[in-house]
């Protein structure tokens, strides 16, 4: 059994925001394509090159898929 990803450090490498499931303002819901169901593990709203680079960071780091 494959753990599964935590992403508890992350929010500390941005400085965007930073939503999970169950977070109250988690946008993973609002499908961009309908045809494709999704259910991301995180969603980092980056505010700058120096976050998507850190985010791309953390998710190959931790072999996680990365979507833009």
């Amino acid at each position: 059994m494959t753990a599964a990803p935590t992403f508890d450090r992350l929010a500390d490498l941005v400085d965007g925001r930073t939503f999970r499931p169950g977070d109250p303002d988690y946008p993973g819901n609002t499908p961009w394509n309908c045809a494709v169901r999704t259910r991301p593990g995180a969603v980092v709203c980056a505010t700058s090159a120096t976050d998507i680079a850190a985010t791309v960071r953390y998710a190959g780091d931790r072999g996680l898929r990365v979507a833009v």
